[in-house]
């Protein structure tokens, strides 16, 4: 993983400090949930894409620290978000580890009132964020469950709204619905959008994706809820 610094000016408090932007990487594989493994390295892409303010902790995307407030805005994410921004369990530390930044910009994306898009992808990365370190390193084992299904249920909540408004959706966010739905044990639920893809014949739909929706539309009849590879579900792993 390479990735360069850059200087960031906060756009809420105007607090001026170093973040990262990502360079180049090797991906390793991808897991069922389309979160791509990347080779050992000591940061995954999307752990340096997420930055957060070290005063005020308004977080987000490098992109996000572009935008420019009002003042009236600037005072009211200080009144109303700032002080939701809270490290749980520190343990010594001044600055969110990568999946608390995740959870802080999806507050700010709520305040902001940013695309529904916006705050499924934030969600969705904040669950992503459980099977990497150093959150699977600092958090016990009960914690670190009951953050991924928080992380896990709001991104499905939130995906299932869009999906439910009457406008274009690409067929992989369907595909994401059906996967998230499995791992909560929704299994009636992802059925129902696996069948979806299965039956879909346009363009927009990766073969891969279509294989991958059938087995896991089979999983989901058997009543299986757990992690799977691609490369599992597309190979024939997961038939136990």
């Amino acid at each position: 993983m390479i990735y360069y610094t850059k200087d960031i000016k906060c756009p809420m408090c105007l607090t001026k400090f170093v973040g990262r932007e990502a360079g180049g990487f090797f991906i390793d594989g991808q897991d069922s949930d389309l979160f791509v493994r990347v080779q050992k390295s000591p940061l995954h892409i999307i752990q340096v894409e997420i930055h957060s303010c070290p005063s005020c902790r308004f977080s987000g995307m490098f992109s996000d620290f572009n935008l420019k407030y009002a003042e009236v805005v600037r005072k009211e994410f200080m009144q109303k978000v700032h002080p939701q921004l809270k490290i749980i369990n520190p343990r010594g530390r001044t600055a969110p580890i990568p999946h608390e930044a995740y959870e802080f910009a999806f507050r700010c994306a709520l305040f902001l009132k940013r695309h529904m898009a916006i705050q499924f992808m934030l969600a969705l990365r904040a669950y992503w964020c459980m099977r990497l370190t150093p959150s699977v390193d600092l958090l016990s084992y009960n914690d670190l469950r009951a953050y991924e299904k928080t992380y896990l249920q709001c991104a499905t909540l939130i995906l299932d709204k869009r999906l439910k408004m009457k406008v274009a959706v690409i067929p992989k966010y369907r595909y994401l619905a059906g996967e998230l739905h499995r791992r909560l044990g929704n299994f009636e639920s992802s059925q129902k959008y696996f069948k979806m893809l299965m039956d879909f014949t346009g363009n927009l739909l990766p073969d891969y994706l279509k294989k991958a929706s059938k087995s896991l539309y089979e999983a989901a009849g058997r009543g299986d809820g757990r992690h799977h590879s691609m490369e599992s579900v597309l190979y024939g792993g997961i038939d136990a």
